[in-house]
Formats: C-alpha cells, sequence, structure tokens
C-alpha cells in the first residue's frame, strides 16, 4: 500500500511527461482532457493486472514482444514503404533525383530505389506484407499464453 502512495505517483508522471513531449514537444501543453485520458488509461491498466493476477513476468514478455514487433518489422517496412511512395511521387512528377527535396532515411532509401529503374510495386508491397504478417504471427503466438490464462481465470 505505501508503494501506491508514494512509488505509483511518481512512475505516472514520469510517463506521462515522456509520452507527451513525443506528441506536443517541449514547449506544448496538452489538453485537460489528453491528462484525464492517459490517467484513467493508466490506472486501467494497473487495475486489470491486478485483477487477473497478471505475473510482471507476462507483461515483460509482452512488452518486449511489442518492441520488439516495431523494431523488427514495423520501422524497417514502414521506412520502406514511405521511400516506395516517395519514389513512386518523384516518378510522376519527372524528377530524377531528391537532393532538393526531403531529407531523411526515407529520402536516402528512396534515392537509392530510384537508380533501381523497374521496381515492381505489386511485388514489393506482396514481400513486404508477408513480411509483416509473419511479423503479427509471432506477435499474437507471445498473446497465446496469457489469452489461455485468460480464459482459465473465467
Amino acid at each position: 500500500a505505501f508503494q501506491l502512495v508514494t512509488v505509483l505517483p511518481v512512475i505516472n508522471n514520469i510517463v506521462r511527461n515522456q509520452v507527451f513531449i513525443m506528441i506536443w514537444g517541449e514547449a506544448g501543453t496538452p489538453p485537460k482532457s489528453a491528462l484525464w485520458i492517459f490517467n484513467g488509461l493508466y490506472i486501467l491498466t494497473f487495475l486489470i493486472v491486478q485483477i487477473f493476477n497478471i505475473s510482471p513476468n507476462t507483461v515483460m514478455s509482452l512488452a518486449g514482444a511489442f518492441i520488439g514487433f516495431v523494431i523488427i518489422y514495423l520501422l524497417p517496412v514502414g521506412i520502406h514503404f514511405k521511400a516506395l511512395m516517395q519514389k513512386k511521387a518523384l516518378e510522376q512528377q519527372g524528377y530524377n533525383s531528391i537532393a532538393d527535396g526531403d531529407e531523411g532515411e526515407a529520402s536516402n532509401i528512396a534515392e537509392f530505389l530510384r537508380k533501381k529503374q523497374n521496381i515492381n510495386y505489386f511485388l514489393e508491397y506482396a514481400v513486404h506484407g508477408v513480411i509483416m504478417a509473419v511479423g503479427v504471427g509471432i506477435f499474437i503466438m507471445q498473446l497465446v499464453p496469457l489469452i489461455q490464462k485468460l480464459i482459465d481465470y473465467l
């Protein structure tokens, strides 16, 4: 009970500040409704974990599975899709180089892809869609033990 009064509000404040800085930036002030929604979801998360008696190991494995999915599957495929969209837009506008345009990782990849003359967009999207489907499948497989535990509990 002592931790609920001392540690949990401090952790909530740290997490809330980090999330809101990512969304609104250093100088931005989030609306009051965002604060209420975040605090409500934060409390609801802890309440669900306590009601279903979910072990911290399960929570950490799910968080690791989600972060691993994002880092290994979602980000690389997302950057590649963005580069493909930039390349397609450049082709429609008739540009040969994007050196004058956007900067960043996706632009560098789009410049690399520009050198590849004939890209089959359907094949690119299909292959990367299969990669994403495999990633989603692996993520769902990580959820199976938790779902079984919830079914057994009910």
